[in-house]
Order: structure tokens, then sequence, then C-alpha cells
């Protein structure tokens, strides 16, 4: 799980060789263990590994099948014998310890760009296919790993760390207005294809980009098929096919690995995926230790996930620790030249953002997490549109008998029509506090409607998974292009073979409560958590602890940030933080996240002279 980048010059002017070497120098943090890159006239790719697998140590990278093709890859593998087997009957006799990049090679020699068909998991990779004279670079179904590109004078440019992109002369640091103000309002970019700079693009879920010196092909590659209910002869059957998949998902994620974290709240997504890697590591003697961390509410919230936590960690046996959150203080951390963020964030977080992660370095580099549970597992109650049957009246008194023994309730049974919030204009228009100028020129108020009728069907649904700009900013957020920390957060729940899976159970009663995962662990976790209902994460009280101890002094500095006046009415938010009493919190949301942007505007000032050092960097080697 490394950094990648390449030049291609379209031109066929020759690729400037200290460049590429000074791209690879920012990847550095991000991959550790070993640095390459490769030139050949045109065209030059770049490769730090991160090694997440006791294995990878003899991995080299970029890497290459008979020199006419060249590959470098941030890319997990699922399925990975299947594959093989596959490639295998072509007689190509590969040996099951071949690395993902070379697997990635071989399917596309054998497929061409239809290799993506056979390829499933984590993964952003960038091939050179000499025969061609072209660039195939691809990211994964869901997103999960970010891949980057921007146009040059000559070519392309392309990077799995956005802030290597930027070491490119031809790659402005002009901002794209409208991701900041999409930042501003929901800290989240709408657009999939568009990042916080207006030179640098992303790579959309499911697609890939294909270029030769006179063609750009931007294709997406996989969509959901439509939903057709699995029918099983036994509840047995379900859950137990279920599990296996759940299994594949942890088990791929972490077979191998040096050592594995994972988030550990007490709500069912994270506790089993907790325990299914407990147990998967138990039957392999390859795999490091297991440690859990749990992040404690204090203060002023409420509590309700620690005890539930320790109650897992107790009954799986594994190690635990628990990182305890301070009231809110908003301490404020001048920007760090050393780990500049790509992207504005929250400034709540800005101080010490990544504790789990920076602990996690002394002893693995994969972290598991339970996100995407809730969009993968999201079912309705019973419903009669759901019922295909002649007998349906039958039916649906036998499923509502069911419903009564598993959940100990009268069911609701209803239609399973979608309900389509009415959503007024007039709750949709753009803040006060946004600049008005900007506000007008993007037309804010009509795209936050669009965006709040699109929410009201899309969010946490499994259509979300791979549309949702929440969901990219996680990933985003928790690569290691953007922490700067040599560790893979992993989400078992974005697998495809889940995804494809679930999408096509029967809603009623296996997505209702999440019931066919209660179902597989039940003996794996305590009967308390097995039969806790889902709890609303308790919200932040930022608003209470600042009126309660008052207005820190740097925010009023913070708002003097050049620039920021483009994007907000600072005198507005300043009045605000006067009379702070007064506010809500929808004022504090908008104090809050143009904080943050002034503080990530601060380090952008100074980005481009910084992240252009080489200076300790002197371990790149060049592959012939």
């Amino acid at each position: 799980m490394s950094g990648i980048a390449a030049i291609y010059n379209q031109t066929h002017e020759s690729v400037n060789e200290r460049l590429i070497v000074k791209m690879t120098n920012v990847m550095q943090e991000r991959g550790p263990h070993k640095q390459h890159y490769w030139y050949d006239d045109n065209v030059a790719f770049a490769h730090c590994l991160l090694c997440t697998k006791a294995n990878s140590m003899s991995e080299v990278q970029p890497s290459t099948v008979g020199g006419k093709h060249w590959i470098t890859a941030d890319a997990r593998l699922d399925a990975r014998q299947e594959l093989i087997s596959k490639l295998n009957a072509e007689n190509l006799n590969l040996e099951n310890d071949c690395t993902d990049d070379q697997l990635i090679l071989h399917s596309y020699i054998k497929w061409g760009v239809d290799c993506l068909d056979h390829l499933i998991g984590d993964f952003a990779f960038i091939l050179w296919d000499s025969n061609k004279k072209s660039l195939f670079c691809a990211t994964d179904h869901f997103g999960v790993t970010p891949l980057y590109y921007s146009k040059t004078k000559n070519g392309y440019c392309i990077s799995n760390t956005l802030n290597t992109l930027r070491t490119h002369p031809d790659v402005s640091n002009e901002l794209n207005t409208l991701a900041v103000a999409d930042y501003l309002i929901a800290r989240t970019n709408e657009d999939p294809h568009g990042t916080i700079f207006t030179d640098i693009n992303k790579l959309a879920a499911g697609h890939f980009l294909l270029i030769d010196a006179q063609n750009v092909s931007y294709q997406g590659y996989w969509s959901p098929k439509q939903r057709k209910s699995y029918h099983r002869t036994s509840a047995t059957q379900y859950i137990e096919e279920f599990g296996e998949l759940l299994n594949n998902a942890v088990n791929d994620r972490v077979k191998g690995a040096l050592g594995i974290g994972t988030h550990l709240s007490g709500g069912m997504d994270s506790t089993s995926v907790t325990a299914i890697a407990k147990e998967v590591m138990r039957g392999s003697s390859e795999n490091g230790n297991l440690r859990a961390y749990t992040s404690a509410a204090s203060g002023s919230h409420l509590d309700l996930e620690t005890p539930l936590a320790i109650e897992v960690a107790n009954a799986l046996n594994i190690d635990h620790k628990i990182f305890k959150k301070t009231e809110e203080s908003f301490e404020y951390e001048p920007p760090n030249s050393r780990n500049i963020f790509p992207e504005p964030y929250n400034l709540a977080f800005a101080p010490k953002p990544h504790k789990i992660l920076n602990d996690i370095q002394g002893f693995g580099s994969v972290l598991l997490t339970g996100f995407g549970g809730d969009p993968l597992l999201r079912g309705g109650p019973l419903a009669i549109n759901d019922v295909n049957s002649p007998h349906k009246l039958c039916f649906i008194a036998k499923q509502a008998w069911i419903h009564f023994n598993l959940f100990s309730e009268r069911p609701l049974i209803g239609s399973n029509r979608k309900r389509v919030k009415a959503i007024s204009r007039s709750n949709t228009q753009a803040p006060s506090w946004i600049n008005k100028d900007l506000s007008k020129e993007l037309e804010l108020s009509e795209r936050l409607y669009s965006r709040a009728m699109y929410r009201t069907t899309s969010l946490n649904s499994q259509k979300g998974m791979y549309q949702e700009g929440t969901w990219r900013r996680i990933f985003c957020w928790n690569d290691p292009g953007f922490t700067n920390i040599p560790v893979k957060v992993c989400h078992p729940f974005f697998d495809l073979r889940l995804f494809q899976y679930t999408q096509n159970l029967p809603r009623f009663p296996w997505l209702h409560r999440k019931h066919i995962l209660r179902s597989s662990l039940d003996g794996k976790l305590p009967k308390s958590i097995i039969k806790r209902p889902k709890t609303a994460v308790p919200s932040f009280r930022a608003l209470e602890t600042i009126k309660k101890n008052g207005v820190p002094n740097h925010f009023y500095d913070l708002l003097k940030t050049p620039q920021l006046s483009n994007f907000v009415d600072v005198s507005l938010l300043e009045r605000k933080l006067i009379d702070i009493q007064e506010c809500n919190h929808y004022d504090l949301r908008g104090i809050m996240n143009s904080l943050g942007l002034a503080h990530w505007l601060l380090e952008y000032e100074n980005t481009p002279k910084n992240i252009q050092s080489t200076e300790g960097f002197n371990n790149v080697t060049r592959i012939y």
C-alpha cells in the first residue's frame, strides 16, 4: 500500500529525471521502506514501498513483464487464488506468492483494459504499454484507494498522493472555488472528479484513464447490476454464505500482516470485524499481533460505547488501548511543514488528528475499521411490495411471526417505496456567512437544493457507498498520502463480494436491523453486543464548551488569514464570535469550517517551498 507516481509526455519530449526523483521524495514518508523510479525517455514511474506484509520486503516496483509492460501500483487484491487460476489456465505457471502488481500486469497482458472485470480489492495503478505507447490508470470499485492526475504542458502526471502532483512546475496552486465552497458547507467535495485544486483531478470510483499520444479516454468500468433477490432453501444457508464472505473480506486484508489494529466501538460493525480478525489470526501462523483501539468520550459526552468495547476486548482476550477524548479545547497548533494536509480539515481535530495511526506504527501497518456496515446492511421493515407470491397474505403472516420471534415486537408492515422528504428551497439557501459574491457566482443555493434532494435517497444507502462524497472524504483522510503516517486503513465492509451478495439479499428479515450480521456473529460476540439496538453517535458539544470557557484568542487570529475573505464573510463571523452566547450549532458549524479552511490556507501558502524540498532523502534508486 504504497506511494505511486508517473509522468508521461505525449509530445515525446524526454521526462525531466530530476522531477521524477523529486516526486518520489515527496512520497517517501508514506512509503518509507524502499524508493525506486523507472525512466525511459518520455515516460517515468515512481514507487515508494510501504510494507504491510512479512514477505513484501522482497517486492520491487516499478516492475515489468518482458520489458514491454511496466507498472507502479498501490494494490491489495482480493480473491487472488481465483485470479491466479484463471491466468494459469493460459499456461503462465504463476506462483501463489506472485505479487499483486505482477498479477495486474499479467491480467492486462491477457485481457487488456478488460482486466478490470477480473480484479477486485483496493487498488490504484499506473501501467505503461510500450507496444501501444499508452498509459493505463485505474482505481477500485469504491474508490478506497485514490488516484489523482493533472494535465501538463507536454502530457500528464499521475499519483495517488495529491501533494506529489503539486511539485510539477505545470501544476498551479489555483484553488477550486466550488470545492472550497463544498468544504465550507458540508466538509465534503461533491464532485467525484475534482479536488481542492483547479489543476488536479481525481479518478472517480470504478473508473479508468487511458492516454496515448493523440487521445485521452476517461471511462467507468463498473456499476452495480439490477437487484435480483436470492432464494435459499434455509435460513442457515443465508447466514453461512454471508459469514464466509465476511470472513474472506477480513482475511484478505489481514493475511500476512506484520501487525493489525482495529477500531473497536461497542457497535455491531467494528466488533464483528475485530472478532473475525481475531479468529483469522488464531488460525494463521504468519500474521502478527492484534490490538484494538477505542476512542472514549469524556467530559460532557455520554460514553455509551467504551464499556461495551471493553467487554468485547475481554471476551476476545485481545490487547486493548483506549484513547480518552479530552473536552474540546481547540488548542492551536501552527502549520507543520513536515505534515501538510493536501486538503482542508476540521479544526477541532487539527492538533492531534491521528493518535491511533501513530500508535500502530510501533508494531504494524494495517488498521481495520467497521466503516460501511450501516449502508451495506441498511434495510427497512417487512414490506408488502417485497412479496412476490400468489399467497401473499399467508406469506406476510408467516414473516410477521418470524419478525416477532426475532425482534420481540410487532412488525411494521408497509411499502418498500422510498419516502422522499419534502425539501423546501428556503431550507437550502446558501449560508449567510459564505461570501455573497462567491455564493452568487457558484449558484450555491441551487447546488444545495440538488444535493439535499440527492441525499434523501442516497445517504447511508448501498448506492451511496460508491457515490457519496462523505465516503470519499473518509477514504482520502485515512490514506497515508493525507496522514503522512505509513499505516494502511482497510474497510472490510467495502468489499465487492459482500456488496454484490447483500445487494441481492431479501431485505426482510436479513437486512432489517442487520439481522444477517447478528446471526453470523452469534456465539462469537457477547449477547450484549448481538442484541443491542442501533444507537446514534453522541454529537460533539463544542458550542457548549466555547460558551462555557470563552472563545480562544487564536480564533480571531485565524479569521485574519489572507485569502479567507474570498470565501467567507469574515466580519459576520467575527460578530458571531463576539456574541457567542447567541450562536446556535448551525452558526458554529460555519465558524469551525471557516477556521479549518483558514488553518489550511496558512499551510497552503508555504506549501510549494516545503513539499519540493529533497533534503534528507537520498535513497531513491533507479530501476533499469
